[in-house]
């Protein structure tokens, strides 16, 4: 064999070695978590709790890169240029496994499809709260009230068909209630609506209402989970008035569709170390998330099935989208 000749052959096997190597190898860079929201949020909090303590695991640097925008349509469409190499993560909530069913002329995509889902991180409580001046004590007694008042129980909503009146709607259904809804251009004028009596209902995240709950300002009527939460366990489920009632409301990690198994088993590997730790857990509960860990194909399916959910949902409402 020509001297030449055993040179190529030496970089032909050479080159078949990199990709495993370099997989193996990742990261050997800084890694992006891309947050579709302004710094200060919630979700913003858990990706620098996240970056905090992936980094030393990872041995490279984790930053947060906020891109908020076009309801979250700014991050989805830079998260989906990049490539799937592990660099650029995207932690996202709820609405983005909303939005291809409200909004499918901005978000069509598909989640598990045009994504690779890496694990859910954590539960957002939902919690539908009242007025003081609200109908009735309690769930049971707003839906007796509302049976015998159809449309007399207003609920505030950031507008026809968004994830709140999609919520609410979809409990009205269950219970056989009607309700009015009063659209409003953003979270905090519907708040000081319902905190002045001006509206009945709102469904919320339960980090946000906490401090007026516990203040007596407004009522926790329940939670939209279908247990009741370790972190506030004298709140019922909603689904104890209304059975089967379920809100999924999640933090999760995302990557570009074609995230390598090598990079999103380490990935799981390391998340799986992290979310153990008792600082970490402690703070998602500040923040009112519920710790929630789940594997790629779990949290897959599950935003599968919200998305599913919720277009069935629309049609069944005769919910007209654009």
């Amino acid at each position: 064999m020509t001297y030449m000749r055993r040179l190529l052959l030496l970089a032909g096997l050479t080159g078949c070695c990199l990709p495993s190597a370099w997989a193996q190898a990742w990261p050997q860079r800084p890694v992006t978590i891309v947050v579709p929201f302004a710094p200060g949020g919630a979700t913003d909090i858990v990706a620098r709790l996240l970056s905090d303590k992936l980094a030393p695991r990872l041995g490279q640097a984790v930053v947060v890169a906020n891109k908020p925008g076009g309801t979250g349509a700014v991050a989805n469409t830079f998260v989906r240029s990049q490539q799937p190499d592990g660099y650029t993560l995207y932690l996202v909530t709820s609405p983005f496994s909303t939005a291809p069913a409200t909004q499918p002329s901005v978000h069509s995509y598909e989640p598990a499809r045009d994504f690779t889902p890496i694990a859910q991180i954590s539960t957002i409580l939902p919690v539908l709260v009242a007025s003081t001046k609200a109908p009735g004590q309690n769930m049971t007694d707003l839906v007796a009230y509302a049976r015998r008042n159809p449309g007399k129980v207003t609920v505030a909503t950031t507008g026809i068909g968004s994830s709140d009146h999609l919520a609410v709607a979809k409990l009205a259904r269950m219970a056989g209630i009607e309700f009015e809804y009063i659209p409003y251009k953003g979270a905090g004028p519907a708040l000081q609506d319902l905190l002045s009596g001006v509206v009945d209902l709102k469904m919320d995240a339960f980090a946000s209402s906490k401090p007026l709950i516990e203040a007596g300002q407004i009522r926790a009527l329940g939670m939209g989970t279908l247990k009741r939460s370790s972190m506030v366990p004298d709140i019922p489920t909603l689904s104890e008035s209304v059975k089967g009632y379920e809100l999924p409301s999640y933090v999760g990690l995302l990557g570009p569709a074609g995230l390598p198994a090598e990079v999103l088993n380490r990935l799981q590997a390391e998340l799986a170390v992290v979310m153990k730790m008792p600082d970490v857990s402690e703070k998602l509960k500040l923040l009112g998330l519920e710790p929630t860990f789940t594997s790629p194909a779990e949290f897959g399916a599950y935003l599968t099935a919200h998305v599913r959910a919720q277009r069935e949902l629309i049609r069944d409402l005769g919910i007209k989208i654009e």
